[in-house]
């Protein structure tokens, strides 16, 4: 049973209450750290009096296995873990993804950029700039396309 669906137009807000996730990528059965995982989040969103949502992050194309949502899915309620509403796929949103890429680009904040996460790494090591793991880094500005 559908709840509520939120999107641009119709966010959740603080009246919705609590709304814990769980968002595995379909590239692959639940592995062990998944199903440590969303029994922990799954019990959190109960005790706060929450939903618990199942979103299918299958954005990554190439490395998503057509069907393997599915077992995810079955391995979940295997473990007595039951969403509080329809799942959702991530690829379900490229519209919304896409109108926020126009709205920043019409704001002027967007700037092309072909390098990968490897070359950026490498031109900041060059120039002695320390950036912790998953932090915001600086766009070096050595290829062209930074500001």
């Amino acid at each position: 049973m559908i709840l509520a669906v939120s999107t641009p137009q119709n966010p959740p807000t603080l009246a919705d209450g609590y709304r814990g996730r769980f968002a595995p990528s379909p590239t692959g059965p639940l592995h062990a750290g998944s199903l440590v995982a969303a029994p922990g989040n799954w019990l959190n969103a109960r005790k706060n009096a929450g939903k618990w949502l199942l979103r299918i992050e299958d954005l990554d194309t190439p490395r998503c296995v057509p069907g393997v949502d599915q077992i995810i899915r079955s391995q979940l309620q295997a473990c007595g873990l039951f969403w509080d509403e329809e799942p959702l796929y991530q690829s379900s949103r490229q519209k919304y993804y896409w109108e926020a890429l126009e709205t920043l680009n019409g704001q002027k904040v967007l700037y092309p950029c072909a390098c990968s996460r490897q070359m950026i790494a490498s031109r900041l090591a060059a120039q002695n700039i320390q950036t912790p793991r998953n932090r915001w880094s600086l766009h070096p500005s050595t290829c062209g396309c930074g500001r």
